[in-house]
């Protein structure tokens, strides 16, 4: 049976996490399961990780970055960013699918958080390869 497109992304979120955890590993389990959709969005992250961190950064709340948050939280806002530059998915569409993964994956209120980061940072033009 196919993924569904939010599967995809859960399958990204899971590597990223796998990733951000463990640096070293670059190719993540289940690799060669992977559609070009899949490995566009992961090489587009690893390539530019630290750029989204940053950017990701100036989007929180003063005095908070990335690695205080759940990890989880942060691997679903690397996605929908690196998904964002490699395919031009729309902002959207990615802040719905992130805020779907979120409520699925995180803490009780943590989607509102990616919610409102992927919001000001997709929609306002932010976020640019």
């Amino acid at each position: 049976m196919d993924k569904s497109r939010w599967q995809r992304r859960v399958a990204l979120v899971e590597a990223i996490y796998s990733e951000f955890l463990c640096p070293q590993l670059k190719h993540p389990i289940g690799l060669e399961e992977w559609t070009d959709f899949e490995k566009k969005v992961f090489q587009n992250y690893l390539e530019n990780k630290n750029k989204y961190i940053k950017l990701l950064n100036t989007y929180l709340k003063e005095g908070w970055e990335i690695d205080r948050l759940n990890t989880i939280a942060s691997s679903i806002l690397l996605e929908a960013i690196s998904e964002f530059n490699s395919l031009n998915t729309p902002p959207n569409i990615l802040i719905e699918q992130s805020v779907k993964t979120a409520k699925n994956y995180c803490g009780e209120n943590e989607y509102k958080l990616i919610n409102g980061v992927l919001e000001n940072c997709l929609k306002n033009g932010a976020v640019n390869n």
